[in-house]
C-alpha cells in the first residue's frame, strides 16, 4: 500500500508460501501471479497425529542447551521461544491453503515429488486453468532448494508463458 504497487507477482517458499497466500487474500487486487513451493492445500490423514509427534520432537529439543544456544546465535533470537510457540496449536493456515485450487489468476505450485504430504489433495488443482503444477524430481519440502536450477526454469516458463 505504501509504494501503491499493483500487478505484483510473488515466489514463496514454505512460510514465504503461506505469506504470499495472505497477501493474496488481503490485496488480491494488487496480486498478478503466485509462484508457491512448500505447502499443504489439504489436510492429510493423521495431520494430527504427525503435529502432536512433532510437538514431541521439539519439546526434547528445547531441552539440548547447546542446540538452543547455537540456534540463538546463528539466528540472533529466543530460539527456544521460538519453537514452543506453536507446540499443542493447530497452526497451519488450511484457510488460506484450501483456497488455492480456486485462484483467480495465474498460479504455479511447485512440488517435491518426495514432499509427499505436499502432494495430497494435488488433483483437486487440476480442475482450475488458472494453476500450473511441477512436480519436481529429487526434491522435498524446498524444490527451490534442492533443485534450484530447474525450479528457476520452471518459473522462469512459467513467468513468460502469462506476459500479456
Amino acid at each position: 500500500d505504501y509504494l501503491n504497487e499493483s500487478d505484483i507477482h510473488i515466489i514463496g517458499a514454505s512460510l514465504g508460501a503461506l505469506i504470499a497466500l495472505v497477501i493474496n487474500d488481503i490485496a488480491t487486487h494488487r496480486v498478478k501471479s503466485l509462484v508457491l513451493t512448500g505447502i499443504m492445500t489439504v489436510k492429510y490423514e493423521g495431520f494430527e497425529e504427525s503435529s502432536m509427534e512433532e510437538d514431541a520432537r521439539l519439546m526434547e529439543i528445547i531441552e539440548l542447551d547447546e542446540v538452543i544456544n547455537y540456534m540463538d546465535e546463528i539466528h540472533e533470537g529466543d530460539w527456544r521461544k521460538v519453537l514452543t510457540n506453536d507446540i499443542g496449536k493447530d497452526w497451519y493456515p488450511f484457510e488460506y491453503t484450501s483456497k488455492f485450487p480456486l485462484i483467480d489468476k495465474p498460479a504455479l505450485l511447485c512440488v517435491g515429488e518426495n514432499a509427499h504430504h505436499e502432494l495430497n489433495g494435488i488433483e483437486q488443482l487440476y480442475m482450475n486453468d488458472n494453476v500450473h503444477i511441477a512436480i519436481v524430481p529429487f526434491a522435498g519440502h524446498l524444490a527451490n532448494e534442492k533443485q534450484p536450477e530447474l525450479f528457476s526454469k520452471i518459473v522462469e516458463t512459467f513467468l513468460n508463458e502469462i506476459k500479456e
